[in-house]
């Protein structure tokens, strides 16, 4: 809380130091009504003290410590504390400012993202801007493991039976509109990415039953069940936290102005045009962040963004056109690849023709061949899907002796003769009109096309290619499933009828797929044990590959290109991090 009145010893201290003295701050201090005699007694005093400053200096802190001694209220020194601590800061972030070096620039293929809002937002594309402005929770390193150093709480403690995890609240921490980070923030935010009605986070925390604060720096989760998964989750969208003042203000936050954490503040939005965020100078990690602003430069094409990264107009870009990698490296740009478990998927509508019938589901599965995919249209950057969704980065959840599906011409015409279409079926499909997914999407046409499957592509900017998907307004699309922290919340995304995905599941809440993969994300989300989770796990992704909600093509690398004096760490989970002080740029 702000002060309305200096303590006395604050005063003192300033008036000695400035020259003024204890007589003029007798006078203020009294409220004498005799202004010009008062005056007059100042200035004398002040001629006759200039050359004695720092001796009054001295004679202040003894009188003021006298003070406090005999009659300073403890909220008086208190308040001086808060005054000290506030001018430290501010001390801290002018020297801050004077270390920042540039400016981060990024070519966007959207013309915008779908919110700015963690908690409403739905789009992978989005977590680069979601990151700049807000800190987590639980923030994770490189290799996604939790960091006390990355995170908003400072330590966390499991008990033994996994109902409740205790947070402590990193103190001295300040949200962009200047209101503190505390329990109090933390149980609003927590709340409101469990119940929004709007939100798209509601899966991911939806076995925390109840949140106690029961001082500033406290906040205990309370668990309707064990569940492993959820620091990790705390480091995604729903452990953003998002300032309270924000959100009674902005109602559900949709007016597209975030107020986080984070390293950088929210400027501006201009769609088809620029995202602007600067540099917090109130931040709480000392030295960070080392840049000045980044701006997102949207609705740039494949080519308009290699061109300007070639012509220096743009200095970072994330997954550049895989194609035209030589352009990048031939120009002296550093370019660098790390395998991930980032998924090119088609999205289906389980609810909406011809996807209700399971057997067409599979048979555009196995009609697919995966390697001649990646090589033709990605440069082979990428491996292929073939163990479902676990894929080698995954580490300890991937089954290399797995086989999911894999291009048999056999099983496509067997599930075309069980579907009762022979002879094949039309469908219609939404795709980025981008021109390398463009060529993704019409590879997967042509592949299809010889079993009488024919695919009519619907290209579109971003973000309309895929809201009309989640809009309900098309029964598929062509884009990607973005890596989580914890393997469970990618699967959980795409199969809980909690999630994103709820409109897009079996209606029927006794549809025997429904019920199986619901069955089986909450085992594998309830079980701590390495080796029982693998089994478990295993079950999950062989279910899913069974119901056949999605057809998973491949694995994407993380792609990276920028110039070389910029530098940033490329995370396991093939998204850019530039919040914090992950990025530098030397001049």
């Amino acid at each position: 809380m702000r002060r309305n009145k200096m303590s006395r010893r604050s005063l003192l201290r300033a008036s000695a130091r400035a020259g003024v003295g204890a007589v003029g701050i007798a006078l203020v201090g009294c409220g004498d009504d005799d202004d010009d005699q008062s005056v007059t007694q100042v200035r004398q005093s002040e001629q006759q003290q200039q050359q004695q400053v720092e001796q009054q200096a001295q004679q202040a802190d003894q009188q003021a410590q006298q003070a406090e001694q005999q009659d300073q209220p403890a909220a008086d020194q208190q308040a001086q504390t808060q005054e000290d601590q506030a001018a430290q800061a501010q001390a801290q972030a002018q020297q801050v400012a004077v270390g920042r070096v540039g400016e981060l620039t990024v070519p966007d293929l959207s013309g915008s993202f779908s919110q700015l809002d963690p908690v409403t937002g739905s789009g992978g594309n989005d977590h680069q801007h979601l990151w700049v402005g807000h800190d987590n929770l639980v923030g994770y390193n490189t290799e996604l493991v939790p960091d006390t150093s990355r995170s908003l709480a400072e330590s966390w403690e499991v008990s033994d039976d996994g109902l409740k995890i205790i947070f402590t609240i990193r103190p001295n921490v300040l949200f962009h509109d200047g209101e503190p980070l505390n329990s109090e923030a933390v149980k609003t935010h927590i709340l409101r990415a469990r119940d929004l009605e709007e939100g798209n986070t509601g899966a991911d925390v939806q076995f925390i039953d109840s949140v106690d604060t029961p001082d500033e720096s406290t906040a205990v989760f309370n668990m309707k069940q064990p569940f492993a998964p959820l620091l990790r989750i705390l480091g995604d969208r729903a452990g953003m936290v998002v300032s309270p003042k924000a959100i009674e203000e902005k109602d559900v936050y949709l007016d597209r102005s975030p107020v986080g954490a984070g390293a950088f503040k929210f400027v501006e939005e201009i769609v088809d045009d620029r995202l602007v965020f600067e540099a917090f100078d109130d931040y709480w990690q000392p030295g960070h962040p080392k840049i000045n602003k980044i701006t997102w430069h949207l609705g740039r094409t494949s080519d308009q963004a290699i061109n300007g990264m070639i012509a220096g107009e743009y200095n970072a870009q994330f997954s550049p056109d895989s194609a035209q990698v030589d352009r990048l490296t031939d120009a002296g740009l550093t370019y660098e690849t790390r395998p991930t478990n980032w998924t090119q998927r088609y999205w289906l509508n389980m609810r909406m023709e011809p996807w209700t019938n399971p057997h067409l589901r599979r048979a555009i599965n196995w009609g697919i061949d995966k390697h001649a995919l990646l090589d033709v249209v990605w440069n082979g950057q990428g491996i292929p899907a073939h163990w479902g969704w676990l894929g080698p980065a995954t580490g300890p959840d991937h089954d290399p002796n797995y086989e999911g599906y894999i291009f048999n011409p056999e099983k496509v015409r067997e599930e075309l003769a069980l579907a009762g279409h022979p002879d094949g079926f039309e469908f219609e499909m939404n795709t980025f009109s981008g021109a390398q997914a463009i060529a993704h999407d019409e590879f997967i046409a042509a592949s299809l096309a010889q079993f009488g499957i024919i695919a009519k592509l619907n290209p579109k900017p971003s973000p309309a290619f895929w809201r009309e998907f989640w809009d309900l307004e098309v029964s598929g699309h062509s884009s990607s499933m973005s890596v989580r922290a914890d393997v469970w919340q990618q699967l959980a995304f795409v199969h809980d009828p909690l999630s994103q995905s709820r409109n897009v599941v079996p209606e029927s809440e006794n549809d025997p797929d429904r019920v199986e993969l619901v069955r089986l994300l909450g085992e594998v989300g309830a079980e701590f044990d390495p080796e029982q989770r693998f089994i478990k796990i295993q079950e999950l992704n062989r279910a899913m590959d069974t119901a056949a909600w999605g057809v998973n093509f491949f694995h994407h690398f993380a792609r990276t290109a920028h110039a070389e004096n910029v530098t940033y760490p490329l995370f396991a989970d093939a998204k850019p991090h530039w919040g914090q002080g992950d990025v530098t740029i030397t001049a």
